[in-house]
């Protein structure tokens, strides 16, 4: 039976977690009115007292404080701090993925607590089952490391460990038997925990091994990438020696993502007022006209849908390079995170970049951007009304409204009820048409171009021509 009230002064609020030898609970401590979490364990298991000896020692902000240990004649009861949120596997089961940002704010500061657990000691403690469960993100974003049930410390005499514990899908193979578990089984849960964050795929579901990390190249940038898969390899001289060596590794990644977040002075940047506007459709259809006209162009898919990073999958001809690929004399970056610039960007008489749909993080984000801006609108009729509420109540923007799928007479009535606010036509049936390259001495790119024509419109236009290209 459950218990109502622990220790006298805790009301159990929640059941959280149950097993043969342990239960945890929610409480509330009845005349503070704060939450705890309270661990109930048996006293005749050996773990408890190891996990209490550890956890009294931690003094980390990325770890819930021990408040206290009580016990009665069957268990002992151990009573930390409630760290507010929900485990990363709760997170993922309501929102499609981690972002970039996100993904790098969880790695560095896992790394961190890592690190400490390490290095802080005389030995260094072994977490050994770090998985998304036992990790704690609240709203803020502040991670909490917790459950220290089969932590231990690495005393350097020990040769091999004694049981086989950890979770399966982000335990290194060393913890069933192969070596002791130390830095480096850590470090393999780690990458395999940030591996599950991107993919959703766990190794004990097909295929048995972990996907090529080309898959995500869409999502994340190349070098995250590298140290999630270089720190989950599953040869042990192939990972990172240490945690201090994956913080190195992501502080020169942050600082390179700030100092690339700039966007230069040469790019347009193409924004959608909805969902379906028919950004990618616009920014691809100029791009290529650029590139006609005789300009080195690079274009960067920062979109949420990645629709033109899909060409490379579908298109011949296609010349994959380390940062990019090149299609028809324009350069496509493909899955950069948004806010980056991977290219040297003097290099490029033009840059555009297809950034999804505008959003209110966006909108504070590219203020100093305001004239470089380019805002894709359809012009249905349900799109003019927000466009028109959009107008008459923000005044926000000095950039320039692009109106696919518009007549001349829309374009007219629009320059006229708002004269300070660029407009500009974009005809679906001429696009492809004004897109045509000028002559020039390079006729394989000019027919390159040229064979894009028809198939775009079914891969990035959305199929038929009676239809809204997609964005």
């Amino acid at each position: 039976m459950e218990p109502r009230v622990i220790c006298e002064k805790y009301h159990v609020l929640e059941c959280l977690h149950q097993t043969e030898t342990n239960t945890v609970y929610l409480t509330e401590h009845e005349s503070l009115k704060t939450k705890r979490i309270i661990k109930q364990m048996k006293k005749q298991e050996n773990f408890q007292i190891l996990e209490i000896e550890i956890l009294k020692k931690f003094s980390h902000s990325n770890i819930p404080k021990i408040i206290d240990v009580a016990e009665d004649s069957e268990y002992i009861f151990l009573i930390r701090e409630y760290a507010e949120g929900k485990n990363l596997e709760e997170w993922l089961s309501e929102k499609e993925a981690f972002d970039e940002k996100e993904l790098l704010n969880i790695a560095e500061q896992l790394a961190d607590v890592l690190h400490y657990l390490h290095k802080g000691f005389e030995y260094p403690i072994i977490y050994r089952d770090l998985k998304p469960e036992n990790i704690i993100l609240d709203e803020q974003g502040r991670l909490y490391l917790i459950d220290f049930g089969i932590a231990r410390c690495a005393v350097p005499q020990r040769q091999k460990d004694t049981l086989f514990l950890g979770t399966k899908a982000y335990a290194a193979p060393e913890q069933f038997g192969v070596f002791r578990s130390d830095e480096k089984s850590d470090i393999y849960a780690y990458g395999m925990t940030l591996y599950y964050l991107i993919s959703r795929h766990k190794l004990t579901s097909p295929p048995y091994k972990r996907l090529d990390p080309e898959k995500w190249q869409g999502n994340y940038s190349r070098e995250l990438i590298e140290i999630v898969y270089a720190c989950g390899d599953p040869h042990r001289e192939k990972r990172p020696d240490s945690f201090s060596e994956i913080r190195e590794q992501l502080k020169k990644l942050r600082e390179e993502e700030k100092k690339a977040g700039e966007i230069p002075p040469n790019a347009v940047v193409y924004l959608g007022l909805r969902r379906g506007a028919g950004t990618s459709y616009v920014t691809y259809a100029h791009a290529i006209r650029l590139v006609g006209q005789g300009h080195k162009t690079a274009l960067l898919d920062w979109s949420e849908s990645r629709q033109i990073s899909k060409l490379i999958y579908v298109l011949p001809g296609v010349e994959v390079k380390k940062h990019s690929f090149e299609l028809a004399g324009l350069e496509i970056f493909p899955g950069a995170r948004a806010g980056s610039l991977p290219i040297d960007w003097k290099e490029y008489d033009q840059i555009l970049v297809d950034y999804g749909l505008l959003t209110a993080e966006k909108r504070k984000a590219l203020l100093p951007y305001k004239s470089q801006l380019r805002f894709v609108c359809s012009a249905a009729p349900w799109d003019i009304v927000d466009l028109d509420e959009m107008m008459f109540n923000e005044r926000l923007i000095d950039g320039r409204f692009i109106l696919n799928l518009a007549e001349p007479s829309f374009l007219e009535e629009m320059q006229r009820e708002y004269p300070e606010t660029e407009f500009e036509l974009f005809p679906y049936r001429k696009s492809w048409q004004e897109c045509e390259p000028a002559p020039t001495e390079k006729d394989g790119k000019k027919n390159a171009v040229r064979a894009l024509q028809d198939k775009i419109r079914r891969i990035v236009g959305g199929g038929a021509e009676e239809k809204a290209p997609g964005g």
